[in-house]
Order: structure tokens, then sequence, then C-alpha cells
């Protein structure tokens, strides 16, 4: 399914996104557990019939909210250096010359024995539906497990940049017969994903 190149390219790019998203999970729990523990004070207080509404931050709650800063400064310092390292390797795997080894060897899988070296390409290409929007392009084409994962938290790094390396391959797998008719369906996968991003995107400005 994936080159060598594309594996490793697959790879660098999904370092700094999930040291990213590991960050941001770390800084969430800590403010989640502060909450609590603010919470927790106030019934206490409640129940012993405090009511100046004043509350202590303890020794516990400081210590979590330093804790919550560093690992949110180091995690997207630590990214950022990450991108700019790996993001021109990943580049440079991706753009490598291997398309003639991966032609050969789809072509020796029957699902791509009738098809024309032009549209193998097409289909070992860049996806920008799957790009775009993952859940969406794995329901259209009936890559139902794949759009499972792409809802599951970290796994779905894996599975948004495998799908955007490789999934044309997996959906052309799910039984089409029509090339161009391959072609036109994407093309709707990348125009309903666009609006579905943007339609989020609204939602989360207003």
């Amino acid at each position: 399914m994936l080159t060598k190149n594309k594996k490793l390219a697959l790879i660098l790019l999904a370092v700094p996104i999930v040291s990213v998203l590991f960050s941001l999970a770390v800084v969430e729990a800590m403010s989640l557990l502060v909450d609590y523990q603010i919470n927790l004070q106030i019934a206490n207080d409640v129940s012993a019939g405090i009511t100046t509404g004043q509350y202590d931050q303890t020794d516990l709650m400081r210590a979590m909210m330093f804790i919550g800063f560093v690992m949110y400064v180091f995690g997207w310092i630590s990214s950022i250096v990450l991108l700019f390292c790996l993001l021109p390797l990943a580049i440079y795997f991706l753009i490598k010359n291997d398309n003639e080894l991966e032609i050969n060897k789809l072509k020796s899988e029957k699902e791509f024995q009738d098809l024309k070296n032009n549209e193998i390409k097409y289909l070992t290409g860049w996806s920008w539906s799957a790009f775009v929007n993952p859940l969406v392009f794995a329901l259209g084409n009936g890559l139902y497990w794949w759009a499972l994962g792409s809802i599951i938290p970290f796994w779905n790094v894996y599975v948004w940049l495998t799908l955007a390396l490789a999934g044309k391959q997996l959906a052309w797998k799910e039984g089409f017969i029509k090339f161009e008719a391959f072609k036109i369906k994407q093309y709707k996968l990348l125009v309903v994903g666009l609006i579905v991003v943007s339609g989020i995107v609204l939602l989360i400005g207003k």
C-alpha cells in the first residue's frame, strides 16, 4: 500500500503532530484536575459553613498549573523545532521518484491489472479529499474501519496521513470499475469535505 519512502514521510509528518496533541491533552487533563480540586474545596468549605467565597489555591493546584504550563510551552516549542527539522525530510521522501516501482508493484494486484500507468499513478498520488476531511473521504468510499479510526484520538493522525498518502488505492479496492467515475467521486468528496470543515469553522467562530 505504502512505499518505503511514503512510510518514512508518514512517520516524519506524524511525530510533530502527535507531540502537539499530546501536550494539549496533558494541559487539558491538568485543567480538569485543577477544576476538580477547586470544586472539591468549595464543597468542603460549604459543608463546613464557610461562605466567604474566597478559596485559596493549594500547593497541589499550583504544581499542576505549573506543570500544565510547562508542558504547553515545551510541547509547542518542541513541535515547531521538530516540524522545521522533519518537514523538509518528509517532503523529500514524498517527492522522491519511485513511481515506476510503485506502479509495477500495483500492477501485480488483480484490482489494478486493467488500469493504465497514468491511472495507477493517479491512484498512488496525494488525496486532497482525504487530507481535508478523512472521515468524509472514508465514509464516501466505503472505508468504514478507517472512518472509525479517524475519530479515535492520536490514532486518527495515522489514519489521516495514511489516507492522504494511499487513500485512493484503498478506495479503488472497494470495487470501483470505471476510472472516470472514481475520479468524479473523489472530486465530489473533496467539495463535501470542504463544506463540512467550513461549517465547523464557522460554528466554532461564532
